[in-house]
């Protein structure tokens, strides 16, 4: 277990307390007559396919890969699926929407190589 020990800003304070935070948190809202409410953390698992109209095992000759990444969101880590049918399985919080960006990289011979679309993601908004 962890120990409070000494910081170099103590002789600036007015008042210092040496424990761990969790148990003087603690102390504070026993004595102010409050509850600590629970962690929740409502996660939601999801899956990510790009298929075709006509089935998932139909082909999609015309995409070479789809790049998925999540440009407001530095904690979600972006990937490239280079296999069909094209599939990603993530879990994340529930009570925070993100964008998607969705890249889809054509298949050689095409007049464009790529093509992207952005795709705003909320969960909550489907529990409502």
């Amino acid at each position: 277990m962890a120990t409070a020990e000494a910081t170099p800003k103590d002789k600036k304070a007015s008042l210092v307390i040496h424990g761990l935070v969790d148990k003087v948190i603690a102390g504070i809202m026993y004595m102010m007559n409050l509850c600590i409410p629970p962690y929740i953390q409502k996660c939601v698992r999801w899956t990510l396919r790009v298929t075709s109209i006509h089935g998932l095992l139909a082909p999609l000759s015309f995409l070479g890969s789809v790049e998925v990444s999540f440009p407001e969101r530095p904690d979600m880590k972006s990937v490239v699926l280079k296999e069909q049918p094209f599939s990603l399985q993530r879990e994340t919080s529930m009570n925070r929407s993100f964008v998607m960006l969705l890249t889809f990289n054509f298949s050689d011979g095409y007049a464009c190589s790529s093509s992207s679309i952005e795709w705003p993601v909320d969960f909550l908004a489907f529990m409502r």
